[in-house]
């Protein structure tokens, strides 16, 4: 049974630090303590052909789990959209820290097949590579945009196609201030390409920031809740404009309201 079920999820009020927290107050060492060891697990499955859509469900609960140790609370809302939106999706979203990637799959894989779009770096890395590739992740080299504009229009549309959807972050670098500006409409030309409706989604992830030398290391503020939420799906993008803005009016008010800052 799906850790995380409709219409939403809220670690529970009397959620303490777990006990090595308690008494070794080095939170940061305690949150990558518990989820190294998940993330090498995620890469021997898929090394051995097994980490399928369930599998990266779980090590994403496992990963909710150790940011709930650390004494941090998790909100998430909109569940249902996922459940009750027929079909293969686009879920679009803001970009805050890398927590999102191995969250998010704990709130859709449960309901729907999905992928993610992720840089060409990534995909290449030792500990997430494989992993990316069992997930059929597209990649982009944000080298040259015209090239990833077409690569992720075509491998999306033939994802979509065939019922699996796709996870796009349309503003690329992670960033804890939400710029409207580069806030691109990748998601919404490929949702109109493939006829298929967005999930608009919003993120509050800076309970993990960048780090200074290893950015995907960096601190951790267990004093900062980790929010998501998915928004009504927006069903006719014909009007790619209309369907942009719609996107950008979820995830800004979202954010606003979280206390996170809009700019340009």
């Amino acid at each position: 049974m799906p850790l995380l079920n409709p219409p939403a999820y809220h670690t529970a009020e009397t959620n303490r630090p777990g006990l090595a927290c308690r008494l070794f107050p080095w939170v940061r060492f305690h949150f990558y303590r518990k989820t190294i060891p998940v993330l090498l697990h995620g890469r021997r499955q898929a090394v051995r052909g097994e980490f399928d859509d369930q599998a990266f469900a779980g090590r994403a609960e496992d990963i909710l789990q150790a940011v709930e140790y650390c004494g941090t609370k998790v909100h998430v809302t909109g569940i249902e959209h996922i459940v009750d939106t027929p079909g293969a999706v686009v879920f679009v979203g803001n970009h805050m820290s890398m927590l999102e990637t191995f969250l998010l799959p704990a709130a859709i894989l449960p309901y729907k097949t999905a992928g993610f779009v992720l840089k060409e770096s990534l995909a290449r890395n030792w500990l997430m590579g494989p992993v990316s590739r069992a997930q059929e992740a597209i990649t982009v080299g944000r080298e040259n945009p015209r090239d990833d504009l077409a690569n992720v229009l075509r491998d999306g549309a033939e994802r979509l196609e065939r019922g699996r959807s796709v996870i796009i972050f349309p503003q690329g670098t992670r960033s804890a201030d939400f710029p409207v500006s580069r806030f691109n409409s990748l998601g919404v030309k490929l949702a109109r390409r493939a006829n298929v409706p967005i999930i608009p989604f919003a993120l509050k992830t800076d309970f993990l920031e960048n780090g200074r030398w290893l950015k995907d290391l960096g601190p951790v503020f267990p004093d900062r809740d980790v929010h998501m939420a998915f928004g009504p799906p927006i069903l006719d993008c014909a009007d790619q404009r209309a369907a942009q803005e719609r996107c950008l009016g979820f995830v800004c008010s979202t954010l606003q309201g979280w206390g996170v800052r809009c700019v340009d």
